[in-house]
């Protein structure tokens, strides 16, 4: 329930247009997170100059990585919310551990937003593992209390996802953890264990190959000097988290580049991360660690730079679908369709007009049963028509030589 809420509020604020704009902010947000998250993470063993920097060259290697993805995250799928409620749950997590003394809120509020980001998409509750691993072992090193702020983080945790428990307990009389689930009878529905090794060397090869072969060196290379340093947070939290969604979505059918852009969101810190300390070793080997400063400075400007021409180069593959565009289609629309009428469409186009006209409109496929009339939603369409002035069926051909659902519908 969590995207459409949030989708509802934006398009009663700003409109129906906004649905072509819906996830820029959001992902704007993930950006900047995505980048806070990476300075939280080697402020715990490094400079603030070297974290803020490490942050920047983060953000922008994410946007280098896929940008037809994130062109494509723009449109309204509700990923980018899930995992803009994910990093603040990790930043305030984060904040957590590194603060002293502890303040239990700042977990509270970890625990609420985790949960969040479940009701949005159920996959962000792996995110649990990881911060009880993390939690745990900063307890048992400190000899904290081992058992009241693992229940502090239990009990928000389950309010954050008490709206989804809440409908699943109202639609399916059961509380379910994921509802999605229990709807097509499955513990995991659209994961298939035969075809983990096929996905995962394709997602490896994804993005090994989107970003080079130095990024994998590099993430080798964050990892250990984490190891050396002992970057708690970098080895019991993000490469965790990185881990356990890699892995995850390895186990679908196909590979899937929106559903890994959250494993990559927690991998690259570490690349970066790994980079910067290649640099920093390179400016010590030459006996010019005075150097690293601007070394740094330079690398992650040309960074930045490159991702600047990189999307500014850019051009979509088909032409756009856009505000401009939109308009002329409800000005199409309305012009065939008068007020108070009914107009009957192929799906997704009623869709399409259900949200950009103030036409009411349905899918054509919703009176239809395996290619014959379905009797109860053909009486529940009849009462609905009965207060309509007239009834417009708009043709709809998505592939040449297909037969028509409105031809069909009419005989």
């Amino acid at each position: 329930w969590g995207y459409p809420f949030f989708l509802w509020m934006a398009l009663k604020v700003a409109g129906p247009l906004y649905v072509f704009l819906a996830n820029l902010p959001v992902l704007m947000i993930v950006l900047l997170l995505a980048g806070f998250v990476s300075y939280q993470m080697a402020r715990t063993s490094e400079s603030p100059g070297f974290s803020m920097l490490l942050g920047v060259a983060v953000a922008a290697l994410l946007l280098q990585d896929n940008p037809f993805l994130w062109l494509v995250l723009v449109n309204p799928y509700r990923d980018p919310l899930s995992h803009a409620l994910l990093l603040t749950g990790v930043a305030a997590f984060i904040s957590f551990l590194t603060h002293a003394p502890r303040q239990p809120w700042r977990l509270a509020l970890a625990a609420w937003l985790l949960g969040c980001a479940y009701c949005v998409r159920e996959p962000a509750i792996l995110a649990a593992g990881p911060f009880a691993l993390s939690g745990l072992v900063l307890v048992r090193r400190e000899r904290g209390d081992l058992w009241r702020l693992p229940a502090l983080f239990a009990v928000f945790l389950i309010l954050g996802c008490l709206p989804v428990l809440v409908q699943a307990f109202l639609v399916g009389h059961h509380v379910s953890i994921s509802p999605y689930s229990s709807k097509h009878e499955a513990l995991a529905p659209g994961m298939f264990f035969e075809t983990f090794i096929g996905t995962f060397r394709h997602a490896l090869d994804r993005v090994i190959g989107s970003l080079g072969g130095a990024v994998a060196g590099a993430f080798l290379i964050g990892t250990g000097v984490a190891v050396f340093r002992k970057n708690r947070i970098l080895i019991f939290l993000l490469l965790p988290l990185a881990l356990v969604y890699f892995v995850f979505y390895s186990f679908y059918y196909t590979y899937v580049g929106r559903y890994f852009l959250i494993a990559t969101v927690f991998m690259i810190p570490i690349a970066v991360f790994g980079a910067f300390q290649a640099l920093r070793a390179i400016t010590r080997a030459i006996r010019r660690a005075d150097w690293e400063p601007a070394l740094l400075f330079v690398f992650t400007l040309a960074l930045v730079l490159w991702t600047s021409v990189t999307l500014l180069r850019y051009r979509p593959f088909e032409a756009p679908f856009q505000v401009p565009q939109a308009r002329q289609f409800r000005a199409d629309i309305e012009a065939h369709a008068p007020p108070g009428s009914f107009l009957l469409c192929a799906h997704p186009l009623s869709d399409f007009v259900r949200t950009l006209t103030h036409v009411e409109s349905w899918p054509i496929e919703r009176c239809l049963a395996d290619e014959e009339l379905n009797g109860d939603k053909i009486e529940e369409l009849l009462k609905r028509l009965r207060a309509r002035h007239s009834v417009v069926l708009l043709a709809n051909q998505a592939n040449p030589g297909e037969p028509d659902a409105g031809i069909f519908f009419l005989r």
